[in-house]
Order: structure tokens, then sequence, then C-alpha cells
């Protein structure tokens, strides 16, 4: 048997009958023939692709390292989060007890130690691209937020983690990175964010 397409005038009745019983017009007919619009239809018929509506990410995605210094950073770990859907009031901002208990406790590795130890799971930098990519989302209360689901070490061995910024409100939210170091003569961690964490 040939995989060669034919359209026999059965099957173009039938094509014909289903879309006028889905409410198609001839517009919609001729828009599907254009361009590679009948791949992406092909795949969701054959089962390699879905449909979904609303924002949805990606956690289970291997994390970017930030642009420019790819050559100092690689991940250290990444907790993955699977698909979901972007919905604000499913994330809650953890304030740190470090940070609540002043400075001089403020350190990286008890912050990382203490978002582990808590029963819900903290947002990866998947979510943190993301929203950078959909900065109209971020919601207005986000001034400093960290995403302690993906860790990197840089160079030296130093592990860091990054957060997103925004210096006053309205400004251009971005995203950096503070290193989960003790040391104070080098780059102490001095994040007076909060953690995005998962609420169940």
């Amino acid at each position: 048997m040939s995989d060669k397409f034919t359209l026999d005038v059965g099957q173009a009745n039938e094509l014909k009958l289903a879309f006028r019983r889905c409410g198609w017009i001839n517009a919609d007919v001729k828009k599907i023939t254009k361009g590679d619009m009948l791949v992406k239809i092909l795949l969701f018929v054959r089962g390699d692709a879905r449909i979904i509506s609303g924002y949805f990410i990606d956690g289970d995605a291997d994390p970017s390292i930030p642009e420019g210094i790819c050559d100092q950073y690689t991940i250290k770990e990444h907790i993955k989060t699977g698909l979901f859907k972007w919905n604000p009031t499913k994330i809650r901002l953890h304030a740190s007890k470090y940070k609540l208990g002043g400075y001089e406790d403020f350190t990286g590795k008890k912050h990382l130690k203490e978002i582990r130890g808590l029963p819900d799971v903290a947002a990866n930098a998947n979510l943190l691209d993301w929203l950078l990519a959909h900065k109209e989302l971020i919601p207005n209360d986000w001034s400093r937020v960290y995403f302690w689901g993906t860790i990197l070490r840089n160079r030296d061995g130093w592990l860091g983690v990054r957060y997103l910024k925004r210096d006053f409100p309205d400004a251009v939210p971005y995203c950096s990175i503070d290193w989960l170091v003790d040391d104070p003569d080098r780059y102490t961690f001095k994040g007076q964010g909060d953690a995005a964490i998962f609420c169940k």
C-alpha cells in the first residue's frame, strides 16, 4: 500500500461533513492550508503533540545559565517541578527565619538548608526565566525573590542562587546571583529577599 496521500470523493465528503459539524467556515479551512499549519495539526492527530491553554512552564527542562557568563557557571543542582500552569496564588513567598532573626545569622548555606527542610518545594530557575520573558505577569510585590530549586557552581567551586530583582516599584525586573559564601572578606550572601515556594 502506497503512503502517498490521495483524497477521493468519499474522504472529501467526510471532511466536509466533519467541518460543518464542528462549526468550521471556509475561511478556517483556508487558514489551515497556509504555511506549516497542517504539520502542527498532524502532530496532534498522531499523538506527538497536545493542545494546552494558558501559561505553562516546564519545570523539568534543563535550566538556562545566565547569558554572557556561560564559561563560569555549571548547574550543581536542579530540582524538577514538572509541567505547571502559571498561577501566582499557587506560589508563596517564604521569609527565612535567618532573615527575620538578624543579618549576622543570615548566611547562604544556612538559608539553603532551611529551604531544603521545608515541606513544600522551592521553585527553580525555569520559573525565573519564564517570568523574565513575561515581565507583565510578575506580581508587583515581588521585589527580590530567590529561586532555590536551582543551584549554580562557578569555576572556583562557589555555590550561587539566582534571584529576581526589582529596584523600585514599576521598575523593570531583572535577575542576578547571590553567592552562598560565608567568608566576610569575599561575597558574603546578602539575600534580603524571600524564596518562591510552591503551595500545596
